[in-house]
C-alpha cells in the first residue's frame, strides 16, 4: 500500500484549474453578466451556501498542500475583479495571484491552453509531470472525498497518456446535458474507455440512452497532461499550439489571434485515447431553474406541504392556495401569492421577474436573447445585493443624467472603505450614526443628516457607531462602481461592487 509521503508526492504535480468565465443565462434574472452563475451563493442552503466559485474551490483541499500551491482560475477581464472580490470574501485572498485573466473573451481550447502555460512557467513542472484538472466553476457535487479520489483515478490514467472525463450516471432522459457513451455497463467498475461523445438529444434519444445503461452525462471535467494537451492542440488548433509553446507573455500578448473554439471541438472531438470514470456522488450544473428545483427538493426545511419550495433571501413572505410542486425565488421584500398553480417558478428580482412552466427554464435563454436584442439593462448587474457585511438595494433607475441611488444597510459595527473613483457623491443618513473620515474631511454624522458630499478625489471611511446603520448614497455617474472593504484587524475582505446605472 502507498504511504502518505509517498501519495503526497505521486499527487505532487496535479493542478486543479477551474474555469470561471460562463455567463449562466438560463439563470436568468439571478445570474447576470456582471455577476454570473459561479460567484452566486446556491446549494441546499443557499442563505448560508459560499459561491459556487468558492464551493469549487474548496472541494480540492489537499492535507499539507496550500490552495495556491495547486489551484488556479481562469477567467474574462471583465469578470476578473469580481472573481478576486469573491474570493476574498470568502478567506481566499493567496489565490488571487492564480487567476489568469484571459485578454479578451474567447471559447475554453484558448483559455485552457493560456492558463496551461501560466501553471508550468509558474511551477516550472514538465510537459509531462504536470497533470491538469479541468473543472467548471459552477457545479455542484456533495461528496468532495469521493470527488478527489476520482480525481487521483484520473490522474494516475492521465500519467499513462489518457484524455479522462469524469462522467455522471445518466439516472433520467435529461435534454438539457451531453452524453457519453461506452461499451458496457459501468456500474461496477471504477473506469472504462469512451466510445463516443453524444451533443445534447431530443427526449426521445435522451431515453433510449438511459435505459441502455452504457451512457452517462458529460459533466465537462476533464483529467490530462500538459504533454498530452499540447500533442492534440499541435494536431488540431496549431496556432493556438504556436503561440502558448512561445512562452505565457507572448501567448497572453498574442492570444486575440487564437482560434475561438471550444476544447472539445480542438480536443475531446479528436481523442482517440478516452478514458470514463464514473462518478459516485449526487451532482448537479444548476444549469437552469428546473435543475435547481430538483436539487431543493431534497431540502425539507424550504419545502412546505404542497411540495412548493420557497427561497426568500429578503424577509419577503409567501401564501400557496390549491398549488403544489411550484419553486419561488424571491430577493424583494414583496408578498407573493400563488393561486391554483402547479408546477411554476417565480424568480422575483427588484428589477426583473421570471416565471416559468416546469420543463421549459432550458428556453430562459430565449428571454435573455430577446431583452439582449434591445439592449435592456437588467441583463448586466444585480439591482440588490446580500453581503458579509449588510445589504444593498438601487432604489432610482436613473435616466441618463440623473442620479443613481442606492440604500445600503450595515449588518454591525463595521469599518468600512469607500473610494468614488472620480466621482462626486452625496450620503443622507436614514438611522443609526457612522463616523465619517476621508484625507480631506471627518465627521460624525447622526440621523436625521440631509446629505453630506463626499469628494470625488477622497476615499472615505464609514464607520458604523450602531448595528442596522440604514444611509442612501446617490451618485450622478451613469455607471459607478461601489467597491466597499470590511476591515478585520490587519486583513482587508473585499465585498461585491455595487455597480449603479447598468439596471433600468
Amino acid at each position: 500500500m502507498m504511504t502518505q509521503a509517498e501519495n503526497n508526492t505521486r499527487s505532487s504535480q496535479l493542478h486543479h484549474l477551474i474555469l470561471a468565465g460562463g455567463g449562466g443565462t438560463r439563470l436568468w434574472p439571478l445570474s447576470r453578466s456582471h455577476k454570473p452563475k459561479q460567484f452566486l451563493s446556491l446549494g441546499m442552503n443557499p442563505v448560508e451556501a459560499p459561491s459556487l466559485l468558492c464551493q469549487t474551490v474548496l472541494r480540492t483541499e489537499a492535507p499539507q498542500r496550500p490552495l495556491n500551491d495547486h489551484v488556479y482560475m481562469v477567467t474574462g477581464s471583465d469578470l476578473s475583479e469580481a472573481m478576486k472580490t469573491d474570493l476574498a470574501n470568502h478567506g481566499l485572498e493567496s489565490l488571487v495571484s492564480n487567476v489568469i485573466v484571459e485578454p479578451s473573451r474567447k471559447n475554453t481550447a484558448p483559455a485552457i491552453a493560456l492558463a496551461a502555460q501560466f501553471i508550468l512557467e509558474k511551477t516550472g513542472g514538465s510537459l509531462t509531470d504536470t497533470i491538469l484538472a479541468i473543472l467548471p466553476a459552477d457545479h455542484l457535487v456533495a461528496d468532495a472525498a469521493v470527488f478527489q479520489a476520482h480525481l487521483q483515478q484520473a490522474e494516475a490514467l492521465a500519467k499513462a497518456g489518457y484524455i479522462v472525463t469524469l462522467g455522471v450516471p445518466a439516472t433520467y432522459p435529461e435534454t438539457g446535458y451531453g452524453y457519453i457513451e461506452v461499451g458496457q455497463d459501468y456500474s461496477q467498475v471504477d473506469w472504462l474507455e469512451a466510445v463516443r461523445f453524444v451533443e445534447k438529444p431530443n427526449e426521445a434519444a435522451a431515453q433510449q440512452y438511459v435505459e441502455t445503461g452504457r451512457y452517462l452525462w458529460n459533466a465537462g471535467i476533464f483529467v490530462l497532461s500538459c504533454e498530452t494537451l499540447y500533442k492534440a492542440l499541435a494536431l488540431h488548433a496549431p496556432e493556438i499550439h504556436n503561440l502558448v509553446s512561445q512562452g505565457y507573455q507572448h501567448a497572453y500578448n498574442q492570444f486575440a489571434e487564437m482560434s475561438n473554439i471550444s476544447f472539445d471541438y480542438a480536443v475531446m472531438e479528436h481523442a482517440k485515447k478516452v478514458a470514463v470514470v464514473p462518478m459516485r456522488t449526487e451532482w448537479n450544473d444548476i444549469g437552469s431553474w428546473d435543475s435547481l428545483q430538483q436539487l431543493l427538493t431534497a431540502s425539507p426545511t424550504q419545502t412546505d406541504e404542497q411540495n412548493n419550495r420557497w427561497i426568500q433571501l429578503n424577509n419577503g413572505h409567501g401564501v400557496a392556495q390549491d398549488s403544489t410542486n411550484c419553486l419561488v425565488w424571491s430577493h424583494t421584500n414583496r408578498a407573493i401569492g400563488l393561486l391554483g398553480l402547479e408546477g411554476i417558478t417565480v424568480v422575483d428580482t427588484p428589477d426583473a421577474l421570471l416565471i416559468s412552466k416546469a420543463g421549459s427554464s432550458q428556453s430562459v435563454k430565449q428571454v435573455v436573447d430577446a431583452l439582449s436584442a434591445v439592449s435592456h439593462n437588467s441583463l448586466h448587474a444585480p439591482s440588490s445585493g446580500l453581503t458579509s457585511w449588510g445589504q444593498w438595494e438601487q432604489l432610482i433607475m436613473p435616466e441618463e443624467g440623473e442620479a443613481t441611488v442606492f440604500k445600503v444597510t450595515l449588518a454591525g459595527e463595521e469599518t468600512l472603505q469607500f473610494n468614488p473613483a472620480g466621482v462626486v457623491a452625496s450620503i443622507t443618513l436614514l438611522s443609526g450614526g457612522l463616523d465619517l473620515t476621508g484625507s480631506s474631511q471627518q465627521a460624525i454624522l447622526h440621523q436625521p443628516l440631509q446629505h453630506q458630499v463626499l469628494s470625488g478625489e477622497d476615499t472615505v471611511y464609514f464607520n458604523a457607531l450602531t448595528p442596522k446603520t440604514t444611509f442612501l448614497l446617490a451618485t450622478e455617474a451613469t455607471v459607478f462602481p461601489l467597491t466597499v472593504h470590511t476591515q478585520v484587524g490587519a486583513n482587508t475582505v473585499t465585498a461585491p461592487p455595487l455597480v449603479a446605472g447598468a439596471i433600468g
